[in-house]
């Protein structure tokens, strides 16, 4: 029994050993080779936990020579108790404490638990049979083989210790018991050193081999790091070339060959002068090969070429690498191909060369300011806009833009209100001041700068000069309410006063008088001495007129040549009459006027608030119906509005839209006044004169109607019809046989200046068959002063037609000798405000003779308008005079009548006592 429970302690020291490690494991402290072989290999935290189960088998071994040393003899059950009881737990505590430390909780904690069974099993296999003897041999084993292959150790080892253990019981059951223990105990520890010192080899053998492949890690570790760097090298984006010291190409990467050109095999051996543009000078390289040389880097541009001879800049750096100590044996280069920033930096350069053009040439001023107001860059147009010669000049002068260029500072307060959500303010209207302190109008566009934080770094912006424009504009808003060639008040501010002064009537129970001015005898300036003159003679009356009248009182021009006065704190109408007069005797003065003397009457009307009217164009109508009873009543007075006025004023109007009608109506006729021979008494010509055939009054004279025509613009359509219907009637008379005569039309001064009158009456002509020489076209003498060079081309032309002129109403007007003889007309018409008084008035006598003695030396004809009696017809006759037309003789003739007058001759009244001529002195 006693042979079986040493055996089994046996069993249990060497699973012992094989549990917690070998002693062997502790050689790793002494060693310093191993040690960091191993370090290397699994890390310093493993070698100290290989080193710490080293010294704890150590101390194992010993404590188990001990114990097993005593055991000879009666003292075996204290050497058992002192292995399970003090040994075994001191085992176990050492593992449990490493299984904490390393968290190796499967693999120790399983080893504990065997530990335990192994050393309880030797007491229970005590007490046993033989046959449980052989039950718990075969456990052990079993248990060792499951132990060895959780603790990782190798399966020949764990065999051995498996065979040594039955090896053991074999011999030891022949041995004699005295000797059994000695040989058994010499073979127990011969057996652990051979297991041990086997362990010491292999582990020599794994160290040596893990050496070796560390060893041959690292040179791959090296290897692979060699080949990263050649690969980075070669797939570097910049172009790498290395050369020796004397410049030979060693090696280059991919992009080099991308960007030269070149490959590698053509260049490697080759001097880099091969890439040599020839675009820099010798000393250029000079510079870079002492730099190099030196063993400093060489940092700067260069333009190369390719092997397609195209140049390319490059960014490069050259560095010295030295292999051997103290000695440069590589130069490395690193270059970027740089064509691509090169051409943005010469678009962001032409780019800047633009916007610095468009910025001096601008014709817009351009500007910056600090917050402060200081001026921080201006263009040229800027500083000429304020006066300037340069932008130098202004920056010198101005310290700040704002308040010392602006006219009103105040506004600039308000301009940060105009700032839109993208703080950009634009069309803000600016007067500022020039250099010599006058002052201009500019549009301004402004604009704020921040940085990241919001702070305020400059405000921009542009201004424009619309000092024209605001001028311009001024003087459209002038002239929408004054009059463009008198300056005086036009037709909207004059109404805007006039309800001012009715408010303000009203208030104050006044009264407003109204004065109504048209000027006399005007038209006729215009039509004799020109538009020009009519037009410097208007600015003139306007001036005089606007000197006549307090500053509180108005005078406004509605047009042509009619002037409106608004007098206000009017007591009664005599007080405005007492104006009104004072006006008419001030127009009698003389206008001299581009060295003419000119006397312009007036004829004035007017009308009074509240008595005549409560609104404005109701008192100006009323007025203006005033006036038109003073032109009636003679012209130059002045004359009070009544209701009478009023109805004629309505006449007229009605009598305008009736003439229109009447038109459309055919109520218009011709009669014709004979023109008579005085000596033969035949007749000579007929002048046709229009009729209007009106409804309710009967036969209407042209006096009536005429001048309603000219107002309603209807004179035209009428002078075409009498025109036509003359022509018509003449050419018929000469197809029944009769005399063919001259028919005489008159044309008024409208018609006469319009473009297309020529050919209207080469129209008619054509149309009525009538012969040029038998149309004799009456025209007033003021139409040949007026616009003389487009009359004289149009009466140039209806000579050369061969129509006949004769100048009606000759010695009423400005009468031109000079243009007498530059128009060529055909004869003289003496009016019959000359004849009517003859021969009693001496004047109108001297001033018919005159006419007519000038009509003879210009070989021209002459004939008397209205003669009526047989004195007046003796006076002409005695005086020359060859043709008159008139009552005398006949009254106008209808279409029938005048045949039956053509084929006799015209009886006259009994001749009176003959009339001597009158002598011109």
């Amino acid at each position: 029994m006693e042979r079986i429970l040493l055996s089994f302690c046996r069993k249990v020291n060497i699973y012992m050993n094989g549990l917690i490690g070998r002693p062997t494991n502790f050689w790793l402290t002494f060693s310093p080779e191993l040690e960091n072989q191993f370090e290397l290999e699994c890390g310093p935290r493993r070698l100290r936990h290989l080193q710490f189960k080293g010294l704890i088998s150590l101390a194992a071994y010993v404590l188990f020579a001990l114990v097993d040393l005593p055991i000879l003899g009666p003292r075996i059950w204290l050497s058992v108790l002192i292995r399970f009881a003090v040994v075994t737990p001191a085992v176990l505590a050492g593992e449990l404490f490493l299984m904490w430390r390393h968290q190796k909780v499967t693999r120790e904690l399983t080893a504990c638990i065997l530990s335990t069974l192994m050393a309880v099993s030797p007491l229970a296999i005590y007490r046993g049979t033989p046959l449980l003897v052989a039950v718990g041999h075969t456990a052990l084993i079993v248990i060792s083989l499951v132990s060895m292959s959780i603790t990782r150790l190798r399966v020949p080892y764990a065999l051995a210790q498996v065979l040594a253990l039955i090896l053991t019981d074999a011999i030891f059951a022949w041995l004699d018991p005295s000797i059994q223990f000695r040989v058994e105990f010499f073979f127990v520890a011969l057996v652990s050193a051979a297991v041990s010192f086997n362990f010491l080899f292999n582990r020599l053998l794994e160290l040596e081999e893990r050496r070796v492949f560390l060893a041959n890690l690292r040179d791959q570790a090296k290897s692979d790091e060699l080949s990263l760097r050649a690969a980075a090298l070669k797939a570097a984006a910049n172009s790498i070339v290395i050369t020796n010291r004397n410049g030979t190409i060693a090696w280059t990467n991919t992009a080099f060959s991308a960007s030269t050109g070149y490959s590698a095999d053509e260049v490697v051996g080759q001097n880099p002068r091969l890439l040599k543009s020839g675009k820099h000078d010798k000393s250029f390289y000079e510079t870079l090969w002492q730099t190099i040389l030196a063993g400093q880097v060489w940092r700067g541009e260069m333009l190369n070429q390719r092997k397609d001879k195209s140049f390319y800049p490059e960014e490069m750096t050259i560095t010295p690498v030295s292999l051997r100590k103290n000695e440069i044996t590589h130069f490395v280069a690193v270059k970027q191909d740089i064509s691509e920033r090169k051409r943005k930096e010469q678009a962001l350069l032409e780019a800047e060369e633009n916007y610095r053009a468009l910025f001096e040439n601008s014709v817009v001023g351009i500007f910056q300011h600090d917050p402060d107001g200081r001026p921080m860059n201006i263009n040229s147009a800027f500083a000429r806009i304020h006066g300037f010669d340069s932008a130098e000049q202004l920056l010198a002068e101005i310290s700040n833009l704002p308040l010392q260029l602006v006219v009103d500072p105040i506004q600039v307060e308000g301009w940060d209100q105009l700032f839109d959500k993208n703080e950009v303010a634009r069309g803000i209207e600016v007067e500022v001041y020039t250099r010599n302190r006058t002052k201009k109008w500019v549009l301004l566009n402004l604009r704020v700068v921040r940085d990241g934080n919001g702070i305020i770094l400059r405000y921009e912006g542009t201004i424009e000069d619309i000092t024209e424009r605001k001028i311009a504009q001024e003087r459209l808003q002038f002239l929408a309410c004054h009059d463009a060639l008198t300056g005086l008040p036009g037709r909207a501010l004059l109404e805007d006063r006039l309800a001012k002064a009715f408010a303000r009537a009203k208030r104050q129970q006044d009264n407003v008088a109204l004065i109504y001015l048209d000027l006399d005898r005007f038209q006729l300036i215009n039509d004799s001495l020109g538009h020009a003159i009519g037009d410097y003679c208007l600015q003139l009356i306007a001036d005089r007129l606007s000197s006549l009248i307090r500053e509180s009182e108005t005078v406004s021009r509605l047009g042509g040549d009619e002037f409106v006065f608004v007098l206000s704190d009017i007591q009664n109408i005599t007080q405005a009459k007492s104006v009104a007069e004072r006006i008419v005797d001030a127009m009698e003065e003389v206008f001299i006027v581009k060295g003419h003397s000119l006397r312009i009457g007036c004829s004035v009307g007017i009308s009074a608030f509240p008595d005549d009217g409560l609104e404005s164009q109701t008192l100006i109508s009323n007025a203006n119906a005033a006036m038109l009873r003073a032109k009636d009543d003679g012209r130059n007075n002045v004359r009070v509005f009544t209701e009478d006025m009023n109805a004629e004023a309505m006449e007229r109007l009605r009598l305008g839209n009736q003439l229109q009608a009447a038109i459309k109506q055919r109520e218009l006729f011709l009669v014709y006044q004979p023109q008579v021979n005085i000596i033969t008494r035949q007749i000579t010509g007929l002048e046709a004169l229009i009729r209007w055939t009106h409804p309710q009054m009967g036969i209407v004279a042209p006096g009536q109607f005429i001048g309603i025509a000219e107002s309603c613009g209807l004179i035209t359509t009428i002078g075409k019809w009498v025109l036509r219907t003359a022509c018509t009637q003449a050419r018929k008379w000469q197809d029944e046989g009769l005399p063919a005569l001259t028919i005489a039309v008159n044309v008024s001064t409208i018609q006469f200046r319009q473009a297309s009158f020529v050919e209207t009456v080469r129209q008619v002509l054509l149309e009525t068959g009538l012969e040029p020489r038998y149309l004799e076209l009456e025209i007033t003498e003021s139409l040949l002063l007026s616009n003389a060079d487009n009359v004289f081309s149009t009466i140039r032309e209806l000579k050369e037609m061969g129509v006949k002129l004769a100048i009606d109403d000759f010695g009423t007007g400005y009468s031109s000798l000079s243009y007498l003889r530059q128009f060529r007309v055909d004869k003289l018409k003496i009016d019959q405000s000359f004849i009517r008084n003859l021969p009693e008035n001496a004047e109108d006598a001297l001033i018919t003779v005159a006419i007519i003695k000038l009509a003879e030396g210009l070989h021209l004809q002459v004939i008397a308008e209205g003669v009526e009696t047989e004195v007046q017809l003796s006076f002409l006759q005695a005086n020359g005079c060859e043709e008159v037309q008139g009552y005398c003789f006949s009254m106008p003739l209808t279409a029938d009548e005048v045949p039956e007058k053509l084929l006799g001759r015209l009886p006259v009244r009994p001749s009176s006592p003959s009339v001597k001529p009158v002598a011109l002195a």
